[in-house]
């Protein structure tokens, strides 16, 4: 793979991570000044939300800090890679634990990305990222210590 697919592998990677850790700072900086994202709920055509400017996607941690926990694992990419711009799609399993009064539970939520990637100064960000949630799924979950 190239040093080029290498940096926008970790790009997609580093939205997962930045989310996770709900560092809202680092989140920003994946995205170009005027970058945008937007969300799409199983098929729609139109996005349900936009977050457009370093501004707005700064409130995008409010959407997950409701949850105690996130784990995003990113699984497939590809991209194609045209100069200082490229295109992809990434396949992420999301979940987010959730505090019921029944107890916790599992929200997974499989996600396919759909991107525009720009490199200015050497490094690539996101210029648009759609979110396309395509379905979700509940299972119960535990906080139990791991066996010694």
């Amino acid at each position: 793979m190239s040093d080029e697919r290498l940096d926008i592998l970790d790009l997609a990677q580093a939205y997962a991570d930045t989310i996770d850790r709900r560092d809202t700072e680092a989140f920003v900086s994946l995205f170009e000044p005027d970058g945008d994202l937007r969300i799409f709920e199983h098929g729609e055509l139109v996005p349900t939300a936009q977050y457009r400017g370093r501004d707005q996607l700064a409130g995008v941690m409010g959407l997950v800090t409701i949850y105690p926990s996130t784990f995003h694992l990113v699984a497939n990419h590809r991209c194609a890679i045209a100069g200082d711009r490229a295109t992809g799609v990434t396949y992420t399993s999301a979940r987010h634990l959730v505090e019921r009064s029944t107890g916790l539970i599992d929200l997974e939520m499989l996600i396919r990305y759909e991107d525009q990637y720009r490199r200015r100064d050497g490094a690539w960000r996101f210029q648009r990222r759609d979110v396309f949630r395509q379905w979700t799924t509940e299972h119960a979950a535990e906080r139990a210590p791991l066996p010694t």
